[in-house]
């Protein structure tokens, strides 16, 4: 009998989880992600956001996975890869690490907001 409550709840999890990386949220995340034209950021950074940052980004979809092309113009561009979850994604900048972003759909102008430990981030679509 306890076997069987467990391989239950295993089967609940399992179904749960995979919902979360390919559900409905997550195809529109991924998708206004994949905007052609890309984002421009802003990040705030250091006490009270006192410096100011400019950056581009293009999300790519390569083999499955999603790529970001990050161009911080005179401070360097480099590539890294978004781990996409149901409304948000995390994903380690050029300079910073551990950015996490969430995605609000009603917001046209600026899709997606979220911090590091270092610096807020406000992405407008281009």
């Amino acid at each position: 009998m306890k076997f069987r409550n467990v391989l239950a709840i295993i089967a609940v999890l399992s179904n749960s989880t995979s919902a979360q990386q390919t559900g409905p949220s997550s195809v529109k995340l991924k998708d206004a992600l994949l905007a052609p034209n890309g984002f421009d950021v802003e990040s705030a950074c250091g006490r009270g956001g006192a410096s100011i940052n400019r950056s581009h980004l293009v999300f790519r979809d390569e083999e499955g996975k999603v790529i970001i092309e990050i161009n911080n113009f005179d401070r360097g561009t480099c590539k890294k890869e978004a781990r996409l979850g149901d409304d948000s994604f995390t994903f380690d900048g050029c300079r910073d690490s551990g950015i996490s972003m969430k995605y609000d759909p009603a917001s046209k102008e600026s899709p997606f907001k979220g911090q590091s430990r270092q610096c807020n981030y406000v992405f407008r679509v281009k």
